[in-house]
């Protein structure tokens, strides 16, 4: 009995630590910056949401993408969107960040139903299946674009930057 009680104890944080580092390995996306609920999504947090399926060429080949439309997302960490969205919050910046660097910039703008109503969605599946390593786990899938260059593979960080903000504080920009 002894024996038992000292080895729960001693196998215990190894399990602590398994089950920690578990959940810090699922794969996730970043939302940070100017929201005002900078938060952390993953596919967990993901397919609890209204989802969407968009179809797509991507370089040549038809496919179908499932996942969760950026406007959803964006409103879930705060970002001025709908009746909020005007006056200064109109020159705020979404940059969305690939793990290999890659990066796309778009105007908050271009998300919300009264100015772009851009039908952009993180997507997780592609043809009903996870979305692989070279593509995933996350993809940003903008349905209505003719070109693929603002798709985002990989996708590891979506960032709320105010461009009033960044230039009032650039002493090379002309005030």
């Amino acid at each position: 009995m002894c024996m038992r009680f000292l080895l729960f104890f001693l196998l215990l944080p190894c399990a602590i630590a398994s089950a920690k580092s578990e959940s810090e390995s699922a794969p996730s996306v970043i939302f940070a910056g100017a929201f005002k609920s900078p938060m952390t999504f993953d596919r967990a947090q993901l397919v609890t949401l209204p989802r969407e399926q968009v179809e797509g060429d991507d370089h040549g080949t038809k496919a179908s993408w499932d996942g969760v439309r950026m406007l959803e997302l964006l409103r879930k960490a705060g970002a001025p969107m709908d009746r909020a969205l005007r006056g200064p919050n109109l020159a705020k910046v979404v940059l969305v960040t690939a793990a290999d660097g890659y990066r796309v910039a778009f105007a908050l703008a271009d998300f919300d139903p009264a100015f772009g109503n851009s039908p952009a969605i993180l997507a997780d599946t592609r043809d009903g299946q996870l979305l692989d390593e070279k593509e995933g786990p996350f993809r940003l899938v903008i349905a209505d674009e003719q070109r693929a260059g603002r798709w985002v593979r990989q996708v590891i960080r979506v960032e709320l930057i105010d461009v009033m903000v960044e230039t009032a504080e650039d002493p090379n920009v002309a005030k």
